[in-house]
């Protein structure tokens, strides 16, 4: 009797909870994170994250950046305000978190769409440049006319002997910031060699190729770097290291590679060891570099690397500074609010191009040159 009186009791306090806002918030919250993938622990860990950071509708974490940032925040922030190590739960948490993250701003629109032809395209857009078997050219949109692109002068390669710019097939490629990477083909109109301001006419197209394969996001970072030349796979490690190395100057970074800046010139394949201060830790990564820039006017090089995989720990850490999630970018810049949307414009995080493509791109010109 008294059993059946007591059951009665808790059927009628959990349909009280079901039928408040607080018991629908929470019901809602398991079913939305059910579908996004997350376990029954996960989302009880996600809740009490919910909970601490004092979200009024934790069902917010599903579908807004602001509320899922303020959540990962908290998350971190106990773990290393508590000068504690992450359990093994609390990492795979965080790893699926940031992976959601990621959907989250995938989803968003300037990812979906693309470029139709050439004359949307913005002055001052760089441009690689391929002719038959000489290699890559950069170049620059100075100006956009209905009826043709002019670029400045192709630089950083060197034509054969006896061969001109006028009436030569090109291959153009460009890395389109919060967009994707884009391939036409077209063709040299006028060659403006003899002007004081070299320049070229090149034909429109409306048969551009959209080539989305990344699979990370990036954002600035200009910090400096330590850089240690390694000799093969068996040395890469995260250990900290207390001395030698050379300087260099990172320009970009995401959970898969970064960009930096160093004196010489950069040499493909090389497997690099970075350390550099993220916030508040001291960070090592491992990486190769997949292709370089050298500036021989100002004999310096831009290295683009691919990590080798980090652990999880350093992962979240860039995740961590990627997305802001602590919002002390925005701090220091003067802003008073925590939790700002991340801009949509070109100064905000932007998907990481593939840092082989340029090298994949020559490799198939080459191989389409041969057929």
């Amino acid at each position: 009797m008294w059993i059946a009186i007591l059951l009665l009791v808790v059927i009628g306090a959990v349909t009280v909870l079901l039928v408040t806002g607080t018991g629908k918030q929470w019901r809602e919250f398991y079913v939305r994170g059910a579908d996004a993938g997350f376990s029954i622990g996960e989302m009880k860990m996600l809740r009490s994250a919910a909970e601490q950071a004092g979200l009024e509708n934790p069902v917010s974490i599903f579908f807004s950046i602001d509320q899922l940032d303020h959540s990962i925040s908290v998350l971190s922030n106990y773990v290393e305000d508590n000068g504690i190590e992450y359990t093994p739960e609390e990492s795979a948490l965080l790893r699926k978190l940031y992976d959601y993250r990621k959907t989250i701003e995938f989803n968003k629109p300037r990812y979906k769409s693309g470029l139709k032809h050439t004359i949307e395209l913005k002055e001052g857009q760089p441009l690689k440049i391929a002719l038959g078997k000489s290699g890559l050219f950069n170049s620059e949109i100075l100006e956009i006319d209905e009826n043709y692109l002019v670029i400045s002068y192709p630089s950083g390669n060197t034509l054969p002997q006896g061969v001109t710019w006028r009436g030569q097939n090109l291959r153009v490629y460009f890395q389109k910031k919060n967009d994707a990477s884009y391939y036409f083909e077209s063709r040299v109109k006028d060659d403006y060699f003899d002007r004081s301001f070299k320049l070229l006419h090149i034909a429109h197209s409306g048969n551009i190729l959209r080539s989305q394969r990344r699979n990370s996001i990036r954002t600035k970072a200009e910090f400096p770097v330590t850089i240690f030349p390694l000799q093969d796979l068996s040395q890469v490690d995260n250990v900290i290291m207390s001395e030698g190395g050379f300087r260099g100057e990172m320009q970009d970074i995401s959970e898969d590679g970064a960009s930096l800046i160093i004196g010489g010139k950069g040499k493909e394949g090389l497997l690099l060891k970075l350390q550099f201060q993220l916030s508040d830790s001291i960070l090592v990564v491992c990486g190769v570099i997949r292709y370089f820039e050298y500036n021989p006017d100002q004999e310096r090089s831009i290295l683009h690397l691919q990590f080798t995989r980090p652990d999880d720990e350093t992962r979240n850490k860039i995740l961590s500074f990627v997305y802001d999630v602590h919002r002390r970018r925005e701090r220091e810049e003067g802003g008073d609010d925590l939790e700002p949307v991340i801009d949509d414009d070109d100064e905000g995080p932007y998907p990481d191009e593939p840092l082989d493509e340029e090298a994949e791109l020559l490799e198939m010109i080459e191989e389409s040159d041969e057929d």
